[in-house]
């Protein structure tokens, strides 16, 4: 059972950056499994929020929530997992759970119309391939970039729980994300210029338009490519908004099941558990095999 202990605590004095989500899970790998209690802290609420709109009755998402931490824990015991940010490998397992339901009796009843009707189609994922260049490029940041992106782009979460979750100070959590989005910027654009290496003029106009986004200027079209260039102005769309654009397409391409007004809501609701209260995580839960992440 994942053991119920006080949260970690900072010595007096200035602070310092909290031990982020990475240091914990190498933590529980190495046999401190009382770092996993900062995790709970930090990603009950998420989780559980994003079963709320899975599965309408609150004992079973409270209980499908406890079940992905349970993975979480073991899945960290076994240094088992991917380069995701680890809210997202949990939200995935936690998906996978509720999925899970449609094949016991009645279980597909304790599902939300919406996640019934998306589960029951498949699962399906977007299929535009020329829409998902954003996502790639974002795959292939570090890490650390990745989840610093996802908990302040798609999950716009407050300064100190990102510096949490990412072992940074409070005050760089900012000029962080600048660099995170700039790498990004960078990898989108040599993604682009290979993709229309045939055609010199979009390579070019990619490239000017990287480096006015970055410099957050407006971009001057002397020649006019753009009006008649579908491809370029895609282009211009996600460098010029890729926090709107990773907001849009990150869940729903790495997750499939995405109710963003859905899952603000929930976590309104939602309200952290006290340290008492916390889920409890059956042993034989623990035993099980690691979950199908489709």
């Amino acid at each position: 059972m994942i053991p119920q202990v006080k949260l970690l605590t900072r010595a007096l004095g200035t602070p310092g950056p909290a031990v982020p989500d990475s240091r914990l899970l190498r933590e529980v790998a190495g046999g401190r499994p009382a770092a996993f209690q900062p995790l709970i802290e930090r990603h009950w609420q998420p989780v559980r929020s994003y079963l709320g709109t899975c599965v309408g009755d609150p004992r079973t998402a409270d209980r499908l929530a406890e079940e992905a931490l349970a993975w979480a824990y073991r899945l960290a015991l076994r240094q088992l997992g991917s380069t995701l940010p680890w809210r997202v490998e949990v939200l995935a397992s936690a998906r996978s759970s509720a999925i899970r339901l449609l094949l016991q009796e009645y279980g597909a009843c304790a599902l939300t119309p919406g996640f019934r009707r998306w589960a029951m189609a498949g699962g399906p994922r977007p299929l535009n391939t020329t829409r998902d260049r954003l996502t790639k490029s974002y795959r292939r940041l570090p890490p650390s970039q990745q989840t610093l992106l996802w908990h302040t782009a798609v999950e716009c979460e407050d300064t100190d729980r990102v510096a949490a979750i990412t072992g940074t100070r409070p005050a760089h959590v900012t000029a962080a994300l600048g660099r995170a989005l700039t790498a990004l910027r960078e990898e989108y654009t040599a993604l682009y210029r290979r993709a229309v290496e045939q055609r010199p003029t979009c390579a070019d106009t990619a490239r000017t338009l990287s480096a006015a986004a970055n410099a957050t200027v407006a971009y001057v079209d002397p020649e006019g490519h753009l009006a008649g260039c579908a491809l370029c102005q895609e282009c211009r769309s996600d460098l010029f908004d890729l926090r709107g654009g990773l907001r849009r397409q990150l869940p729903v391409m790495l997750l499939g099941w995405w109710d963003e007004s859905g899952y603000r809501r929930q976590l309104a609701e939602t309200s952290p558990p006290r340290l008492p209260q916390l889920p409890q995580l059956p042993q034989d839960l623990l035993a099980q095999e690691k979950p199908h992440w489709w």
